[in-house]
């Protein structure tokens, strides 16, 4: 059974899907959760928290944006005093089109959410966890991080990308002292909000 009393999560792309569904989690299970989305949505995600007697705050966040990355993570300490997991889960699905007929602003769009998103929440996330002690990072880099589909190659790119991230950061923890400790979740992600950050 797990524990989180007394632990603070943060979870990336918490308006539906599967971040909803893993802020409540954290929540029925001891944690303080501060939901992030662009999607303000969001907020309906820490009310059914909150209706459940649990703790949470939501922060519309652009996980493109470094400002809004790190107003993330300090509002998260600031509200409940420190940051001990995180999930980052916010992504985005491109029309389905091959490589060849994939118009570049599609692809930059996909990579500054998919992947440089999930940079910019470690190195924020990290920074603290390392200050405080150490802490749990999960990224979501899907089955796409581990295999190709031609009709979505930026998706693909961007997923392998944040495998090869969760890898390096892991490796810090196995030559430091301090630590967070991180890993990848492969699984299907959810991207009702694609169109709010490709359009």
């Amino acid at each position: 059974m797990f524990n989180f009393v007394g632990k603070v999560a943060l979870v990336t792309g918490g308006s539906n899907g599967i971040g909803r569904a893993t802020a409540l989690l954290f929540a029925r299970h001891g944690a303080k959760v501060v939901i992030a989305d662009i999607d303000p949505t969001g907020q309906e995600t820490a009310e059914l928290i909150k209706r459940e007697r649990g703790e949470a705050c939501f922060v519309q966040t652009d996980v493109r944006e470094t400002n809004e990355v790190q107003h993330l993570v300090a509002t998260s300490i600031e509200t409940y005093g420190g940051l001990h997991c995180a999930f980052n889960n916010a992504g985005v699905l491109p029309p389905t089109t091959l490589l060849g007929d994939m118009d570049d602003a599609i692809f930059d769009k996909v990579l500054a959410v998919d992947l440089k998103g999930v940079f910019l929440c470690m190195k924020y996330e990290i920074q603290h966890m390392l200050q405080g002690g150490g802490g749990a990072i999960v990224n979501n880099a899907s089955i796409a991080g581990m295999i190709a589909d031609p009709g979505i190659s930026a998706y693909v790119a961007a997923k392998h990308g944040v495998i090869g991230l969760s890898k390096a950061a892991a490796l810090r923890s196995k030559v430091g002292s301090s630590k967070p400790h991180c890993g990848e979740a492969i699984c299907q992600i959810s991207f009702a909000n694609s169109r709010r950050y490709l359009s």
